[in-house]
């Protein structure tokens, strides 16, 4: 499997940008608007850079299953951000979306990352978020595609990792809720989870505790990964069973 970047398709339908790191030096990235409408071609040089680096960044070996569900989160997805080495080797990708809350509200719908393993806790992760929730910067670019949006008012993901949360709540420099056990969460806030769950066809949502129990049917993560080394005693992900596949959203006002 070729992990290196060498369509040239693929150049002439994406934004180029760079993503800092907490090391001091950036990496370049390519951001590719509606990847599911490329070509064959494409898609499998799509899907040969970012399969590896999701295997290592969930600890998980090839399979059939494995590789499905990463083409079915990769090409479900309008945005795509593929992040390279000075090698010219994909170490990281972030997946998201932008679903309408109502006529003039958006919801930016974080769908996926993964962050090759020896290249975790280096910061990419916060700056790829950071490059995804400065619309303005791409929105202008990509008009000719006929890209399409309102105000961007909400941020959310879906999770089963509370470094995940972590890392969402640090970029955006606030407290995503839930917040923590046992407290209020906000009319808006629900409705803003249930419109994401009903855009990714989650029929597990529970609206009063942001829980979907068994959303994934079992733990996305292989063997390797302790989730449990990771889970804070304040964490709201410390109610979940994640071995039965329970994952929580994650909800952030950008404004309001």
């Amino acid at each position: 499997m070729n992990t290196k970047i060498s369509c040239q398709r693929l150049h002439d339908k994406a934004i180029d940008f760079t993503c800092d790191t907490s090391k001091g030096y950036e990496v370049r990235a390519l951001h590719v608007y509606d990847p599911h409408k490329a070509d064959y071609v494409t898609k499998n040089e799509i899907f040969d850079l970012v399969y590896p680096v999701a295997c290592s960044a969930f600890c998980r070996v090839d399979s059939e299953e494995m590789r499905q569900d990463v083409m079915s989160h990769v090409f479900s997805s309008r945005h795509l951000a593929i992040v390279f080495n000075d090698e010219n080797h994909c170490i990281a990708f972030r997946m998201w979306d932008f679903i309408p809350l109502n006529p003039a509200v958006d919801i930016l719908y974080l769908a996926g990352i993964g962050i090759r393993q020896d290249f975790q806790g280096q910061g990419i992760g916060t700056s790829l978020l950071q490059y995804v929730l400065d619309t303005e910067s791409y929105t202008e670019k990509i008009r000719s595609l006929q890209m399409q949006r309102s105000q961007c008012n909400y941020a959310a993901l879906r999770t089963q990792n509370p470094i995940v949360k972590a890392y969402f709540d640090r970029a955006i420099g606030g407290e995503s809720f839930p917040q923590r056990e046992g407290s209020i969460i906000p009319e808006d806030i629900v409705k803003v989870a249930k419109t994401v769950a009903q855009y990714i066809s989650d029929d597990h949502f529970n609206g009063g505790s942001l829980i979907s129990r068994g959303a994934y049917g079992h733990t996305i993560y292989g063997e390797g990964y302790r989730l449990e080394s990771k889970i804070h005693d304040n964490s709201a992900l410390r109610t979940l069973d994640v071995q039965a596949g329970d994952a929580l959203y994650c909800i952030y006002a950008l404004s309001v």
